[in-house]
């Protein structure tokens, strides 16, 4: 192992034209294929909002998207994109009253659909956490309409009825009943978008690549949340088999503190998960947390990103959200101590090896940038041509992609 120090580069951005107002518990998700950001209600003001937006990734550009029907304002749900339509699930209505539908956005003509799914099936539920794995979306834990924080695992099937069911997860071991929790997928591309693929199953062509991945072990990783306490424990949801089972990571190096309503992203790339802000409990009062986090996949090592002298710059929050695109990490939304935490990105840039922002086409000149420094031991496999990727001085060379 090659001890040494890394350099990421962080800036703010905001768009030139009208933009989203800043928010809490809305969610965020990436369109890929058309390389837009979609971003939905949430509370801002104390007011939730309706409104769903779209950021143009190729020109920098915010765009309310107007319809004949919009669903109920919410915060603390959930969305997933597939196959061109959003799927939004749960969430709390003005009056805490939780909503007891699924609302669908088709992003091809721009309406909104309603469906009405049989609530008996499983308790409604808000600060849940959701995730896209094949054509199932797993929902799990969230706090219920009589304010109990639940353990229950179930999906939706997108394919093609919109039918729920309960996850098939052996009892041996689960997570402990969390609310305000993060996840994310950790997979292959390859597998991801392969037709075969499916929460219970990963094509046969597939398994000696998946055993000789960098990563560790794949599925659905979910960190922190609270219940009675504030946890840091990170939680793996094995998939790819007909009984899905749970298991407690044992990781190397210092955890982040316990936190909860933080951002939690796979960067395939590098084959990490980052974690960003969030809230914790000091003594007896609560802090919102500004620290950047990683989790070596191959080793389950913890690696602190230190802000060094730019701790006052890189402000705290929590109730955000963030995606990862073009290398980078975006962050969007979120609170802290004074308030709203306002409608700039906060961009952390994720490979080492760029040396220039190449994100945003369009430069304000108003832009603040500033360098992160990561600290770790990273493992001494990647070549180039016979060398090692990282010099003498432990500084990253420029590498081939």
């Amino acid at each position: 192992f090659l001890r040494g120090s890394v350099n990421l580069i962080c800036s703010f951005f905001r768009p030139s034209n009208f933009f989203p107002e800043s928010r809490e518990e809305f969610c965020m998700d990436l369109d890929a294929t058309n390389k837009t950001i979609y971003l939905f209600s949430g509370n801002s003001c104390n007011i939730n909002t309706h409104l769903l937006w779209k950021f143009n990734l190729l020109n920098n550009t915010w765009t309310n998207i107007e319809s004949d029907y919009t669903p109920e304002p919410r915060r603390g749900h959930t969305g997933v994109l597939y196959k061109n339509k959003y799927y939004i699930f749960g969430g709390k209505f003005l009056n805490s009253t939780i909503l007891a539908k699924l609302d669908i956005f088709d992003l091809s003509t721009n309406t909104w659909l309603t469906n009405n799914y049989n609530y008996f099936l499983f308790k409604l539920r808000r600060n849940h956490i959701a995730c896209l794995i094949g054509n199932q979306m797993l929902i799990h834990g969230g706090v219920d309409e009589d304010g109990e924080i639940l353990d229950d695992s179930y999906l939706l099937n997108l394919g093609s009825n919109l039918i729920w069911s309960k996850a098939s997860i052996m009892p041996i071991l689960i997570p402990p009943k969390l609310a305000y929790h993060s996840c994310c997928l950790v997979i292959t591309s390859d597998i991801l978008y392969n037709q075969k693929f499916s929460i219970y199953r990963i094509p046969n062509s597939f398994i000696a690549k998946k055993l000789n991945s960098k990563i560790k072990e794949m599925g659905m990783y979910v960190f922190g949340g609270r219940n009675k306490t504030i946890c840091n424990d990170m939680w793996l949801l094995k998939i790819g088999k007909k009984y899905l089972d749970w298991m407690e990571i044992a990781t190397l190096g210092k955890p982040p503190c316990p936190r909860y309503l933080f951002s939690m992203n796979f960067y395939e790339q590098e084959n990490f998960i980052i974690i960003h802000g969030g809230k914790t409990k000091s003594l007896k009062s609560e802090q919102i947390l500004n620290d950047t986090y990683l989790l070596d996949l191959m080793r389950f090592q913890w690696i602190k990103v230190l802000h060094g002298s730019f701790d006052q710059i890189v402000k705290p929050r929590c109730s955000h959200a963030g995606i990862i695109y073009n290398k980078r990490l975006i962050i969007f939304g979120g609170v802290n101590e004074q308030g709203f935490s306002g409608s700039n990105f906060f961009l952390i840039k994720l490979n080492t090896e760029l040396n220039e922002d190449i994100f945003f086409k369009n430069k304000n000149a108003g832009n603040k940038r500033l360098l992160l420094t990561m600290k770790t031991y990273r493992e001494n496999k990647e070549t180039n041509n016979g060398e090692n990727k990282f010099n003498k001085n432990g500084k990253d060379r420029k590498s081939v992609v």
